[in-house]
């Protein structure tokens, strides 16, 4: 359902590439579930982000949440970008009604969740880019929206902006029990990240993690996935 690109070595239509791309999500998911939040509790809520542009969120968020869901988890993936709203886009949901609008109106956020195909994976849509953004993702009603999906679904995760370019990851990423910083192979500037790091920690959120998105493997390499 995501973009294909033909420099990502995680979306080629391989058989093998998927099936190896499935397993290190797998292992991620697995990660996650036993990390904990700062007072030690199960991880319910994850912002997702990087420190620049076309570093791959969305296209971790969905293949993560989908590794959630096939574990028999209840999933929800939150477009949590007002601006672009990527992942909406890519499931053809960018016009629906969604969290800008439950923002604004004070809607009932299960009102606007829709269900995937696949079982226990549901996606909450960016919805129509209003004219004040950060003000509506930095406010009483944003947290009120993540308590009440975090008592709906067994895991949350939000698509957020770059962390470098705009401040609603680290707002969001405040708001809930942990952070994924995604790592661009090949593309993600050091210097960038760096600085990405500095913003999280500034902003006290829980860094569980990075994600290296788009390293090439070679054929040894995944012939030796599937010895198992």
């Amino acid at each position: 359902m995501l973009k294909k690109s033909k420099t990502n070595v995680l979306l080629s239509k391989s058989s093998k590439v998927m099936d190896f791309t499935k397993e290190k999500f797998h292992q991620i998911q697995t990660s996650l579930q036993f990390s904990r939040t700062l007072d030690n509790k199960p991880l319910k809520t994850i912002t997702v982000t990087s420190a620049n542009k076309g570093e791959g969120k969305s296209y971790c968020v969905w293949n993560l949440g989908k590794s959630f869901a096939a574990n028999n988890r209840r999933v929800l993936l939150v477009d949590g970008d007002l601006y672009k709203g990527t992942l909406s886009k890519q499931l053809n949901l960018f016009y629906r009604n969604g969290l800008s609008e439950i923002l604004i109106n004070d809607t009932h956020p299960m009102e606007r969740v829709v269900k995937t195909e696949q079982s226990n994976l549901f996606i909450l849509p960016s919805g129509v880019l209003p004219p004040n953004p950060i003000e509506l993702i930095n406010s009483n009603r944003m947290q009120k929206i993540i308590n009440l999906l975090e008592e709906e679904f067994d895991m949350v995760i939000f698509d957020t902006p770059p962390v470098v370019l705009l401040s609603d990851s680290r707002i969001v990423g405040s708001m809930c029990n942990g952070v994924i910083v995604v790592i661009r192979s090949g593309i993600t500037n050091k210097k960038n990240l760096e600085i990405a790091i500095e913003l999280l920690k500034k902003a006290n959120v829980h860094l569980v993690g990075t994600i290296l998105n788009g390293k090439s493997y070679s054929r040894n390499e995944m012939n030796s996935y599937t010895y198992y």
